[in-house]
């Protein structure tokens, strides 16, 4: 009879070991910084009262139907 083979054990220190080896990878360190700064600046726009239009997150959902 056939029987699998187990799958690995995966613990904390292998989810540990992990982690540090993925931020040596740049792609992965950009990525964080691309949204850091998505953060950071939509977290800024709703400082600025500069525009006479409100912040509305439901802008770019609007579809326009025309006839």
């Amino acid at each position: 009879m056939y029987a699998p083979t187990p799958a690995p054990h995966i613990g904390f220190m292998e989810w540990w070991v992990a982690a540090e080896k993925l931020t040596e990878n740049p792609w992965f360190t950009t990525f964080i910084i691309i949204i850091l700064v998505d953060l950071a600046t939509g977290f800024l726009k709703g400082f600025f009262k500069s525009s006479n239009e409100r912040v509305n997150s439901t802008t770019g959902r609007k579809i326009s139907i025309s006839s």
